[in-house]
Formats: structure tokens, sequence, C-alpha cells
């Protein structure tokens, strides 16, 4: 037979320095031997929890117990103590006077929206819970600045800190296996962020619009990047993407303006639509080796001055390197892909060089000219050995062709250095090493600029 009782205690309740204990009501209900905290009627101030009364321990928050909804006096700070295992769906929503709150290590279970709105809460700790922090958990608390995460806890919901706009700085528990929908959404002042390795999943518009976070790794944990990701990072300017992404999600990082190089790794197949849209200081990209399919706008009003685009890759879609009129190459590795409209419109001065052998070719291809890449070094024209001071030979190709040209001295563990860079003009160029003396044996190579 389940016992249940309804009543109020007294909790302690400190008024700033006075050594005068106040009581502070708490109702609350008990059901088979615990207690779930149902409502605030005391003065305002801090409020302790305790972690047992008339015998039993206070177990639960109950749904909105100290919100807006009920009415509650005003409370300037909140601790919970161990015993405590659940907190219910917005149990502090709206208290707008919150400043400080303290959790124990017992909780489970915290539900969502539990601080949403305490527009004044600035300091936060809880133990060593084996909770996870809930939707919108810290939503717009906008005056947090600073929160450290527990090894204990074991994700971090969707919006759980959306709207945080002085958040600096957060410290992720290396046992965090998930980050929800924008997650750290609008934290317009967060600069630090490290993701652990635990971390398996990213959902979209985690980092939206943290225009002051600078730098993040994306452990090699995460599969996918969805959609937003890291839209409007303008702050961004180093991306380092985990070696185990197969996917960059559309709008991904759209408008990170402060990118100038970026590395997408040989896990990713596919580039989803604007994923890098008005990144406008990015110069430098390498495409992974297994990108298949390259998205509508995805790297539209970047600054390339050229780009490698790999083998893999058999389609482009619209608009995808729109230009702004600084592109001067885009190099193909394997067979010409299907291209979508005005893949490269207002890539005005830009040339497509595509390699011997490959297929489908031809001029103009998506508007450019498109010339065969097609160095070769003479050994036949007398330009082949040692002259003074220097070993050389000369390259012959299309006319125009810039040529990286490489050096290694082991071909079974080759290990390229690249030497100089060569433009064919007319046709031709010659090539010196004037530190060939130095080995006993070199290899000469040919590379894309």
């Amino acid at each position: 037979m389940k016992a249940f009782c309804q009543g109020s205690i007294a909790a302690g309740l400190l008024l700033g320095l006075l050594p005068v204990m106040v009581q502070a009501q708490l109702t609350f209900t008990t059901n088979n031997g615990a207690i779930t905290i149902s409502g605030y009627n005391g003065p305002p101030g801090p409020v302790v929890i305790p972690g047992t009364t008339n015998g039993y321990p206070v177990t639960d928050i109950a749904y909105a117990a100290f919100s807006v909804f009920h009415g509650n006096p005003p409370i300037t700070s909140i601790t919970i103590p161990d015993s405590v295992t659940n907190i219910d769906d917005v149990a502090f929503f709206g208290n707008s006077n919150l400043t400080n709150a303290t959790v124990g290590k017992g909780v489970i279970y915290i539900g969502i929206d539990t601080f949403d709105g305490c527009t004044a809460l600035a300091h936060f700790t809880i133990g060593n819970s084996h909770a996870a922090f809930s939707t919108a958990m810290f939503a717009g608390c906008t005056n947090l600045t600073r929160v450290t995460i527990p090894d204990t806890i074991t994700g971090v919901g969707a919006e759980a800190f959306d709207g945080c706009g002085n958040l600096t700085n957060c410290v992720i528990g290396t046992n965090v296996a998930y980050f929800g929908s924008g997650a750290f959404a609008n934290c317009s002042n967060l600069t630090s962020l490290t993701i652990p390795d635990s971390v398996t999943v990213i959902l979209d518009t985690v980092f939206f619009q943290c225009t002051r976070l600078t730098s993040l790794k994306i452990p090699n944990g995460i599969t996918h990047l969805d959609a937003d990701v890291c839209y409007g990072c303008t702050g961004l300017t180093h991306l380092e993407i985990g070696t185990n992404v197969t996917a960059i999600g559309s709008y991904a990082f759209y408008g990170c303006s402060g990118l100038t190089n970026l590395v997408i790794p040989d896990s990713v197949t596919s580039i989803g639509d604007y994923a890098f849209y008005q990144c406008s200081s990015l110069s430098n990209i390498r495409i992974g080796a297994h990108v298949a399919s390259i998205g509508s706008w995805a790297f539209a009003y970047d600054t390339l001055a050229s780009v490698i685009i790999p083998g893999s890759v058999a389609n482009i879609g619209d608009d995808a390197f729109y230009g702004w009129w600084l592109t001067s190459a885009f190099y193909f590795t394997g067979n010409a892909p299907v291209l979508g409209a005005d893949v490269f419109a207002a890539d005005f001065f830009a040339t497509i060089y595509y390699l011997p052998g490959t297929t489908n070719w031809s001029s103009p291809f998506g508007g450019l000219t498109a010339v065969m890449w097609n160095p070769q070094a003479q050994a036949g024209d007398g330009s082949l050995g040692v002259r003074t001071n220097r070993f050389g030979f000369n390259i012959a190709g299309n006319a125009g062709l810039n040529v990286v040209v490489l050096a290694c001295t082991n071909l079974a563990r080759p290990a390229w250095i690249p030497l100089s860079t060569n433009t064919l003009v007319g046709g031709t160029s010659y090539f010196s090493d004037p530190a060939w003396t130095n080995y006993p044996r070199r290899f000469y190579g040919f590379g894309l600029p």
C-alpha cells in the first residue's frame, strides 16, 4: 500500500552574512518513503534543500517547483543535495533572480528547460552525476560565463546553452557522447571549446552563430556533420575535421569568413549545398580523395586561387564554385564530372586542366577553356644533365602550365619534396637543381600546383 501525504518543511536560509536562521518553506509530497519538493513559499534569498526530512530522503524536485509558473517568491541561489535523483521539467524556469545553482552528484535525470530563462544565473556547479544536460537546460541564461561539465555527464541536449550570449568557456567532460541540435547556438562570446574523443554525434546547428569561436577540432569518432553545424561562425580561423567524417551537411560552415585553409579528409564522400558558402577568406583547400559529390553553391564566393578536384568527384552542383574573379585554375585528376548549371560562373580568368588518359573532356567545359596538363621531362634535346653548378632538364607541355617539380631520394619509400614551380612559357621551361651534389642519387617528378 502506497503512503502519500503533503506538507511543508523548514529549510535553512541564510540572508547575507546574518547569523540569524530564517525559516524558508518548501512544500512537498511523500510517496513510498521518498519526498518530492513541489514548491516554495518562503522569503526571498538563498535556499538550501535538505537531504532528508521527517526521516525520509528528498529525492525529487517536481515539475515547475521553483519556476515563475507557480508565482514563487524570488530566490537568489539554490543548493540541491546528493539525495536528489530527479529534477523534473522547467523546475527553475524563468527564475530571473537566481544567480547561483549547485546540484549534487546523485542526479540521474534532469528535465527539459530546467534553468531556461534564468537570466541572472552566473554560477552553476554539478557533482559527478550520471545525468545528461537536457534540452534547453540553460537556454537564455545570458549571465552564464563559464561551465564545467563533469566527466560523468553523458550528453548535452538540444539547445542546452542556446542564447547564452556571455558564455566564454565550456569544459566538456570526457564521457559526453553527443551534442544535440543547437546545443551551443547563439553563444556569441564562446571562444574556447574542446570536443572530447568520446563525442560520436554532433547534430545540426550545434555552434550556430558562435561568432567568436576561433578554433574547432572535430574528433575522429564523428561520422557526419549535420546541416548548419557552424553556420555564421565568422571568427573561426582553424578547423580540423576528423578522419572518419563521411558527409558534410548543407550550410555546415556557411559564412565562416575567417577560414583561410581547409583540409577535407579522404573519408568524406559528399559535401552538401552551401557547405562553405561565403567563406570569403578561404584561399587554399584540399578536397579528399573519396569525395563523390559537391553540392550546389558549396564553395561559392570563396577567394580560391586554385582548386584541385580529385578523380572521385562524379557530380558538381549548380554554382558550386561561383567566383570572385580570383580563381586562376581548376585541376581535375579524373574523368570529367557531371556539372550542374553555372558551376564556374564569374570565374572569368580561370582555366580547367585535366590529366592525360582521362575521358569525356571538351573545351570549353562548363564555360571555361579546358587544357590537358601534360608536362614531360625532355631527355633527347640535350638539356638533360649536369651544367655549371647544377643539374637540370627542360620541361615541355601545353603553354601556360604551372608545374611543381618534386624530388625524393628513395623510390621504395618516397618522401617527395617540392623544389620549384615552373611555368611553361611558350610550352617549355628549364628546371635546375643546384643542390644535386648533396645527394648520391635523386629522383624527380611533377605535381599539380
